[in-house]
């Protein structure tokens, strides 16, 4: 953080917002190859419990470090009230929703739906912002660059469901590391439901049982039953995967748009009244005060919970509950926590001030880019960009220069 600041310090001003904001997705995308799929079967609540609070502990000493709070002297508790309003919109219910529509459409579905986060910036900015109207030319280059988002996330999404639909009939010659390598590597996709989960699970620990995937449901047949039970099982069990499916797929899609909304809206009031304070105090207000609400009801829900009914060692983790998981495992989040909530959104509210508010979140939606290469990178040949991928890649490259040039050009005016 020291030296990019002081390497930011010589560069100008627009020109660091860009470049803040360029560099802010590809925290992200690091992060969410960090985490992986550590935080998979726990829930969206408790993943931004834990990532609000430790982020905000490395704020605090951030902030300790390089300027607390504010970067002029105009304390306003109206200011402070207003970020504060800006993280529970943009935090506590937008991350929650973008959780959740993760877990029921996977990663590319939700940032295919984030590509129209610019558009909604641009007319926030226009009629709450007094931005200014934005050049039509700036519209086409913010096209470019998400239309090319578009491209690689719907090429990605193909691969990754041609990867799970691929038939197995060689599984027999496969180790049980490769078996699991094979799963891991598996980007989340709403075609696969938990009882093909459990399928797949059932298989990794070594159990036997005869695991028919049919449709999108699956059933786990044993060898004791009647058949005609069987039978009507197996018919059964397509439909009703169907229908859950469609239904899991249209609920994430309303909360990803509601989540679009919200997010913009967040940050437009982030900008309107965090322009006096440094990026690490919005982000310790925004964060800090998500993050103690939430452990309230955490510890309010747990309370009430224990005080209800006895324990049960049995019982499942509840969503508001923080999961129990190895120490391995809360080193890898915590890493994921460094860049994505503590990282990614120190870059993007210092660019958010430095360049209009569409072209802050055009940049910083350019996450699925970095992560096509960043998996080439880490998982190998099996992850290799497709030539359209890379088609996509370059629109996105070129509609990013695009802006800076028109930025740029419009700074010289």
């Amino acid at each position: 953080a020291c030296f990019l600041c002081s390497s930011m310090s010589l560069i100008d001003e627009e020109l660091r917002g860009i470049l803040a904001a360029i560099a802010s997705p590809l925290c992200m995308a690091i992060g969410f190859i960090v985490w992986d799929k550590t935080w998979k079967g726990s829930s969206a609540f408790s993943l931004n419990l834990f990532k609000c609070n430790f982020a905000s502990i490395i704020f605090v000493v951030t902030g300790l470090i390089f300027g607390f709070l504010l970067q002029q002297d105009d304390f306003s508790l109206e200011h402070i009230g207003w970020l504060v309003a800006s993280g529970i919109i943009g935090i506590i219910i937008g991350d929650w929703l973008w959780l959740e529509a993760l877990q029921r459409l996977g990663a590319f579905q939700v940032l295919v739906i984030d590509t129209i986060k610019p558009f909604c910036a641009a007319l926030m900015g226009h009629f709450l912002l007094d931005e200014g109207t934005i050049h039509p030319v700036s519209y086409v280059a913010m096209l470019l660059t998400m239309a090319g988002v578009l491209v690689v996330s719907l090429e990605q999404n193909k691969l990754a469901l041609s990867a799970e639909n691929e038939p197995s009939d060689d599984n027999s010659h496969e180790t049980e590391t490769d078996r699991q390598e094979t799963t891991r590597t598996l980007p989340p996709s709403s075609t696969m439901d938990a009882a093909a989960s459990d399928v797949i699970q059932q298989v990794e620990n070594g159990n036997d049982e005869e695991a028919v995937a049919k449709g999108t449901g699956s059933v786990l047949k044993s060898n004791q039953g009647d058949k005609q039970d069987e039978d009507e099982t197996e018919d059964a069990t397509p439909v009703v995967g169907e229908n859950q499916t469609t239904s899991l797929r249209k609920v994430g899609y309303f909360l990803a748009v509601a989540n679009v909304l919200l997010d913009t809206y967040g940050s437009l009031l982030t900008k309107q009244h965090g322009w006096n304070f440094t990026t690490w105090g919005i982000n310790l207000i925004r964060f800090g005060c998500s993050g103690v609400a939430m452990a309230i009801v955490s510890v309010s829900l747990t309370l009430y919970q224990r005080s209800s009914r006895k324990s049960d060692n049995n019982e499942e983790q509840a969503w508001f509950q923080l999961p129990s998981k190895t120490a391995r495992v809360w080193a890898q989040v915590s890493l994921g926590v460094v860049f994505v909530t503590f990282l990614c959104p120190a870059l993007s509210n210092y660019a958010l001030f430095q360049i209009p508010l569409a072209y802050a979140l055009t940049l910083t939606s350019i996450t699925p880019l970095y992560a096509l290469f960043l998996e080439w990178i880490f998982w190998g040949r099996s992850k290799r960009p497709t030539f359209r991928a890379l088609l996509g890649s370059s629109m996105s490259v070129g509609g990013v220069v695009w802006l800076g040039i028109l930025n740029a050009q419009a700074n010289e005016g």
